[in-house]
């Protein structure tokens, strides 16, 4: 039996300028299989998941954090190599 989970993602936006028209990428790990995202679109290819905003919140505003949740099966991984608009994560 495959066990499932659910987490959270949580953008937090430190600057003093928003963010608009936002999109993610993460290596999920090839071993977990997403199978629901809320508060965002989403598409997975190999390892690779891809997320847009939705559209009530296109915009991550200065000093304001953007939570996402998503279920899964298979290997509870970290997500890593994480970029917003093309650009790594801290």
């Amino acid at each position: 039996m495959v066990k499932g989970f659910t987490a959270m993602v949580r953008i937090t936006n430190n600057t003093n300028r928003p963010v608009p028209d936002w999109s993610m990428l993460w290596n999920g790990g090839a071993k977990t299989t997403y199978t629901k995202l809320w508060d965002a679109k989403w598409a997975k290819d190999g390892k690779w998941v891809a997320i847009q905003h939705g559209k009530h919140d296109a915009t991550i505003y200065p000093h304001r954090t953007l939570t996402l949740g998503f279920t899964a099966t298979g290997a509870r991984v970290l997500p890593s190599q994480v970029l917003l608009n093309g650009v790594a994560c801290k």
